[in-house]
């Protein structure tokens, strides 16, 4: 079984354009036979005071299907959105899938000597 963690409130985006943040990116790795349609996700936020901004072409059957591959899901006007990508472990995908959990274990092994 999987810990839930919290949603943290992010900064505010820095006034300079250079110090900007160029995208922004999270790992999350479903390893359910079938990951949740995106309007269980966009609840799931909402209950933890967390309201999405979806795109504006985003209707109800887009929010219920289950095969859905990427959505940009925004938290703050003034900050860009976040990139979500639903990778699986099974079909066309499971390359990719394979290839993202080896780089996030990478990452992971770099800071074994961190005491958690």
């Amino acid at each position: 079984m999987a810990k839930e963690l919290p949603i943290l409130p992010s900064t505010a985006q820095p006034g300079d354009a250079a110090q900007a943040e160029q995208h922004l990116y999270s790992r999350v790795f479903c390893q359910k036979e079938n990951s949740p349609p995106l309007r269980l996700l966009v609840e799931f936020l909402k209950s933890r005071g967390q309201t999405p901004i979806t795109p504006p072409d985003m209707d109800d059957a887009m929010l219920d299907e289950w095969a859905w591959v990427q959505v940009t899901l925004g938290y703050d006007n003034s900050r860009k959105p976040i990139q979500v990508f639903c990778v699986r472990d099974r079909g066309s995908y499971q390359d990719v899938f394979a290839e993202e959990k080896k780089q996030f274990l990478e990452l992971l092994v770099a800071h074994d000597d961190i005491e958690a």
